[in-house]
Formats: C-alpha cells, structure tokens, sequence
C-alpha cells in the first residue's frame, strides 16, 4: 500500500512555523499593493501547487506551499479587519456626518468604566463603556448598522450595566490619536478593541435607558455579581489598598491612584495591576492544587480548573488579556487531558493561533507581544538550565531568577519600542513582588467571594489581606526609590528588534552546532545599527510641526546636530500629560539625545504643559522664555526646575540676535519691554499678544514662529519696523478669526503656513475667513488637525515638505 509521509515532516513543532508564517502575513499585509480578490487567487494557486507536491511524495515542496498559503491568508486576514465587512458598517460613516450630535442605540457590552474627575479644565466624572451599535441616526435618518462605539457619560447619575440598552444623542467621531512619526496608532488600537466610534454625551432628555434585555443572560449575573464584589471592597478597605485589590482581583483600575501606578511601573511590576497569565495561571494552579489535595482524578481535577478559570475570566471583566490568559492555561490543561502537556510550545502557538484568526489585529497589541515574548523566553530558558539536580528550596528560587530574567530579556525591546521604558531592577523586584501578589490575588479572590456573602467581610481575613497588599505596595515603593530603578531607552527600529530576537534565539536554543559566529555577526550587526543612530546627525536642516491638538509644539534639528523645542502642548484635561505619551516618545523616536534650546513662547497649558515631561527625561541646555508673569502651577515648577538643574534662564525680548550654529541666527521679534498692552486688556488676550516670536534665518530657508499672538500682537510687529519676511509662517494663534490679518500677512509674505489646532476643537480654529486671507495670498497651508506632523527638510539649497498623514494611509481613514 502506498503512504505519504506526514505534511509536515521537516519540523517537530508544526504550530510553530504555521503561526509565524500567519504572523509574517499580518504585518506585511499593509505594503502589499494587490487587492484580496488577486491574494486570494494566489493562494488557491498556492494550495493546488502544495496538493500536487503532496501526491507527488515530496513534503518538503508540500510543507513550503502551506506555508505560502498561510503566509497569504494572513494579509487576507489583515485586509479583512481593517475593513470590515457590511454596507451600514460603522466604520464607513463619513466623519463630515458626524459634525453635529449623533443618535445611537444599542446595548452596553462591557463593564462600565468609572473615571474620577480630573483637576484641569475637565473635572468631570466619567462613566466610559462600549456599546454594540443596532441604530443610528445621521441627518434625521434612521439606518440600521453593525459595529461597536466607546461612549462616554459625564457627570453620570443614573447606573449603567452590562446588557442596558440605551438611547441617546452623543458626540461622535473616528478614534484619531495624534499623528506623528513613531506614535502609539490609537485607530488600530480601537479596532483591536472592538470600536469604530467614540464620544461622549450627558443624561437628560437625550439619554433613554430603555431596560435590560441585551447582551447575554449568564453574563448580566456574573457583571452584578462583579460589581457587587467592587463596591464592597471599596467599602471594606482603605482606598489606596482597595484600589490595588481591585485591579489585582477584578481587573478594575479606576481606583488606582496615579502615584500607586507610578511605583508599579518604575519597579518593573506594573504586569501584577494588569489581570493577565499571572494571575489567572495562579487562580488555576490553586484549583488544580485542592483537586490534588482531594485525591481527584487529573482528568476531574483539569477540567473543575478550565471550568474555574473561565468563571474567573467572565468575573475579572473578560479583557484581552485575561482572555489570552485563559486561553493559554486552558489549552494547558486540555493538553494535559489529551496526553500532550509537556509540548507547552506547540501549546503556545496554538493559542497565539486561535487569538490572531479571532482578532487579527492583536498582533500588534504591546499587551499581546508581552505576553507571548515572556512566556516563550521563559519556556526557552526553564528548559534550556535544568536545575532538577538542585535541592528544592534553592531550585524554586533559582528557577524563579531564571523565569524573571528570561521574561526581562524577552519582554526588553517590545517596552523599548512601544514605552521607551525599561526596568533594572524588575528582576529582583519581581522574586520579591510576585509571589506577594500570588498572595493577594488568592486570598484576595476568596475575600472578594466572602463579602457577597458576608456585607461586613470577616475581620481576620480582612487585616491579612490588607497586610498583604499594603506589603506589596511598600515593596514597589522601596524597588522605585532605587538608582536606575527606571530607564529611558530609544525607539528601535524593527530591524533592531528582529536582530535582537535572532541573538536570544542563538543564544538559548541550540537550532545548529557550531553556531557562534552566527551570534557573533548578529551581535555586532545590532551593535552597528545602535551606533549608527547614535552618531551625531548633521547635513540636514529640519523643522517639524507636531500634532499635539490644541497646542503647539516645534522641533528643529539643526544640520550641526544642535536641536531647539519650541513649546510643548499641553490638554484641556490632566490625566493626559502630552509630553509624556506625545511630544517625548517622538524625540525618543529620532534618538535626540539631548535638546539644546526650550522655547516657551507663552506661558498657557496649551503651549507650557506638555515642557515637563520633555524636561524631566532630556538634558537640556538653555530654557528662553518672555518672562511674562504667570502663576499657573506648571509654569511655577519650571522656574523651580530650571533654578535647581541649574539650566540657564534666558528671558528674551525683540531685537535680541542669538547665533546657534553655522548660518543659523535666531532674531526674538516680539514682545517688547515693557511688556504690550492690548486695548482689550483680558488676562488671555495679554498673555497671547505677549507670546516671544522669532524669526530663525538658515541659509535659504526663513521661519517666523510666532506663539499665539492676535491682531493687535501682528500690528504691533508691523509698527514697529522689523523685517518679517519668511519663506515658513506658523499661523498665529491656531488660525483664530482674529489673528492673520491681511497687512500682517503681507508683511510676511510666507510661501508655506502651518496651523497647529486639534481635530474638531470647541474653539473652531481653524477659523474659514482666516483660511480665506491665506488662500488669497496665495499661500500653501498645511494644517496639523488634518496632515498630522508636518515636517520641511533642507538640503543642498532645496526645501521639501512630507506631512504624517500621508504615511498613515488608511489609518488616516483614506
């Protein structure tokens, strides 16, 4: 009788190169320029040509075609989730129809996120959910859809539930995030989320809960019993240690103070607040313990596990993470079932599998790349040091120093690329806090179950799990007080981290004999690629317009390598620090190792803000400002900052020539001393027609940066006689009605125009008769709410211009 051999032969893992292959087809389906229609041809082709193989008897031809077609399914998949399917789709409603109030009614499917007021200019508290859309009502017109939307209800007073549903007007748009080189993709984070709209609206006669009919019925049980368990927690416990709890137990974060998370992350154990393998790997393994201590069958004992882990995955809120979680320990355990359980890598790719053909677009989810970085590593390095031959107390430890090293250099440059962060100590902090969080979540767990029963909880319990918890908060607070407890690391590039997995790979899995110069080479090669990035840059002038919203911020790379950062953004509500998650990961993005000039052209949030954080991470030479008085906190922690760090304070006013570098003079133009008084006189009017604006010359290319300045700001710069032409204006005041007067633009006469303002802002900047002046003058704009960074590069005398929207491309919703 004839037999053909296996399909997959050459490999004893078949999972493993199926999922790569998989992998490698999402993230190349963005640069492939042919439609699904042809992909899908190609694959079918591919398929046939692997069956002929197959019959032919040649599994190495066969193995490679499946491996194509896979490779091809994957950007099918790809395309796919980008654009889903259905004519009412959510994620086609145009964002011109979304200008105005939208009405929506569906079904809460998530649990409701409580978010305390925050203490800028938005103090409002927010209940945030996601809604499965049914209807929506656009223009007056009725049409049935299919999507999610993230919605958000401020000032709330009403409770909202999984599996309401709900009618209401709200404001809609399509996720955006901020557009700039190297930042977080906030669009495609939506999507892999589940939602194509987001907005917010407010309870009155727009809003209808309209009864609790929706979702699934076992779900709505275990949404009240979670919440139940919340609310007595916080009952029951200081806030601080609540909020620990809750996260730690029920994956609820809205209790976390910005300080606890703070300590978390600079120690390396921020994973512990995230319920994720961890935790549901601990759930699982004390089941599976008292299976075992009651002498039950391991096929009894495997499944009372799976059928508790998925209890606890529907309890802690069903989040990505907690369902990677359970799915891998799940699969574990069938595996154990089935005989199988010690191939835990055909294990694991079987579940990063099922999870990308589920959502494809997880593959570039940071919390799904941890993941399955650091278990991998750890499955790689446990099994690489045997330390059976150790007696148990020092083999648990030693194994646990292995399991946390192997996850650190595993996990390193995915929180290098995605972070900019890295944790020294979080190696010995994660021996020290791991298995006090072990703690915490189990008794925690059965403390949570206790207080459905008992309102009042029962005292011993209480004070060991508060022990407990306020240990582990103690414990991050002594490993974030550490020198270099945090460090601050470069964007790689993805060539950099591919080199970088080579080299683990070579190193921990012996995949041929023989193979050290092949780590040799790798290494160097990554080495090469740090240092050549490192190197001083110079030969190019550049000026970028970042899109930070409602706000300004400018950097400039001079062709010497000096940089200048003029202004820092800033929002209207604190709990987003700009600098910190805009304005820094873009510098760390171009590796500027050092900012040689701030510029505070006012001192507004808009403009001041987002300057912390860029001074807290970057060395910086010399701070210029106006010195126009402030006492707005930020401002005032600068003056502290800069007088401490002892960073020289320049306060310029016009007339003042400073050179920077070869060709490079930068001439301050306004305000003049004293300072200028505008005839409206308002506290915002004085500080805008105050703002410091320079003109910088480069050889053949002139900018005028002029801060927020307004008309009477312009017609001062016209009286008084300086010279303003430029080739690059930035639009004064976000291009309000009331700046960019036509004598002031004549004046200038620029060539090209920036508007820095945010996408559908309340103040309607850009203003359209503004628009008008410089569309008269023949004046190329450019304007970051719809391009996104825009950068102008000079070299060899040319001028070039690229905008972030146009390497965006569909993520910008074309």
């Amino acid at each position: 009788m004839n037999t053909h051999p296996p399909i997959i032969t050459p490999f004893r893992r078949p999972l493993i190169p199926l999922v790569l292959a998989y992998s490698i087809g999402l993230f190349t389906g963005p640069s492939l320029p042919f439609p699904p229609m042809y992909l899908l041809l190609v694959t079918v082709l591919v398929l046939g040509a692997g069956a002929l193989a197959l019959w032919a008897s040649r599994p190495v031809s066969a193995t490679l075609s499946i491996l194509v077609a896979i490779f091809l399914f994957g950007c099918l998949r790809y395309l796919q989730a980008i654009h889903p399917q259905g004519r009412f789709h959510l994620s086609k409603v145009p964002e011109a129809m979304l200008t105005g109030r939208v009405g929506l009614e569906g079904v809460i499917i998530s649990p409701p996120e409580d978010i305390p007021p925050g203490k800028g200019w938005r103090r409002e508290r927010r209940i945030r959910f996601l809604v499965r859309v049914e209807e929506i009502t656009l223009g007056g017109d009725r049409y049935q859809t299919s999507g999610g939307a993230r919605v958000s209800i401020l000032d709330p007073v009403h409770e909202y539930r999984y599996g309401e549903r709900i009618r209401g007007n709200f404001r809609l748009r399509h996720p955006r995030g901020y557009w700039n080189p190297g930042a977080f993709n906030y669009r495609r984070y939506a999507l892999t989320r589940g939602f194509q709209l987001e907005g917010w609206g407010r309870e009155g006669e727009e809003l209808h809960l309209l009864g609790r009919d929706g979702g699934n019925e076992m779900l709505r049980v275990v949404a009240d019993l979670r919440e139940t368990m919340l609310k007595r927690i916080g009952a029951d416990l200081p806030p601080e240690e609540g909020g620990v709890l809750k996260a730690m137990v029920l994956g609820d974060q809205s209790g976390l103070s910005e300080e606890i998370r703070k300590v978390f992350l600079l120690s390396g154990t921020y994973h512990i607040l995230v319920i994720s393998g961890f935790q549901v790997g601990f759930f699982a393994g004390v089941l599976f313990f008292f299976a075992r201590l009651l002498k039950l069958p391991p096929l009894a004992g495997s499944l009372i596990t799976v059928v508790g882990v998925v209890l606890y995955t529907l309890v802690a809120g069903g989040s990505p993470p907690i369902v990677r979680a359970a799915l891998m320990t799940g699969l574990y355990l069938l595996a154990v079932i089935a005989g199988r359980g010690r191939d835990l890598y055909n294990t694991l790719a079987l579940a990063g599998f099922i999870l990308l053909l589920w959502n494809p677009l997880s593959l570039f989810d940071a919390g799904f790349q941890l993941t399955f970085a650091a278990t991998g590593a750890i499955l790689v390095a446990v099994e690489r040091w045997d330390l059976s031959h150790i007696a148990r107390p020092w083999r648990w430890l030693l194994t646990s120093l292995v399991a946390s090293a192997a996850a650190s250099l595993g996990v390193l440059p995915i929180l290098a690329f995605h972070f900019n962060r890295a944790s020294v100590t979080g190696i010995l902090a994660n021996l020290v806090i791991v298995p006090l969080g072990g703690l915490v979540t189990a008794l925690g767990m059965g403390y949570s179950l206790l207080l459905l029963l008992v309102r009042e909880g029962f005292l011993p319990v209480q004070i060991v799990v508060l022990a407990l918890t306020k240990t582990a908060i103690q414990a991050a607070q002594a490993f974030a007080a550490l020198p270099l407890a945090s460090v601050r690391l470069y964007t790689p590039t993805p060539l950099m981290v591919v080199t970088y997995f080579a080299t683990l790979v070579l190193l921990l899995v012996p995949v041929f004999r023989r193979r050290g110069l092949a780590i040799a080479l790798c290494f160097v090669f990554l080495l090469g690629q740090i240092g050549w990035k490192c190197l001083d840059r110079g030969g190019e002038f550049q000026a970028t317009f970042l899109d930070v919203g409602q706000g300004d911020a400018i950097f400039l790379e001079l062709a010497d390598g000096k940089s200048i950062l003029v202004d820092g953004g800033g929002t209207f509500d604190d709990r987003f620090d700009i600098g910190e998650q805009v304005v820094a990961p873009y510098l760390w993005y171009r590796w500027i190792r050092r900012v040689d000039v701030v510029v505070l052209t006012h001192p507004q949030f808009d403009h001041l803000a987002g300057l912390k954080a860029v001074l807290e991470n970057f060395p910086v030479g010399e701070v210029w400002e106006s010195g126009y008085p402030s006492y707005d906190s930020t401002y005032l922690w600068l003056q502290d900052f800069v007088r401490e760090r002892q960073i020289r304070l320049r306060r310029i006013t016009r007339g003042e020539r400073i050179a920077l570098g070869p060709g490079v003079v930068v001439t301050a133009l306004h305000p003049p001393r004293p300072f200028f008084i505008p005839r409206k006189g308002r506290a915002r009017t004085m500080a805008n027609n105050n703002s410091l604006v320079l003109r910088i010359d480069h050889r053949q290319l002139r900018l005028l940066l002029t801060g927020d300045i307004e008309g009477e700001g312009e017609a001062s710069l016209l009286d008084g006689g300086l010279t303003l032409d430029a080739d690059l204006l930035k639009v004064p005041h976000h291009g309000s009605r009331g700046s960019s007067s036509a004598a002031f633009l004549r004046g200038v006469r620029p060539r090209w125009a920036v508007i820095q303002a945010g996408d559908r802002n309340p103040f309607g900047h850009p203003h359209h008769e503004t628009l008008a002046r410089y569309e008269a003058q023949g004046v190329q704009v450019f304007r970051t709410d719809r391009d996104g960074a825009v950068t102008f590069a000079l070299r060899d005398g040319a001028v070039t211009s690229r905008t972030y929207r146009q390497e965006l491309g569909v993520w910008a919703g074309e």
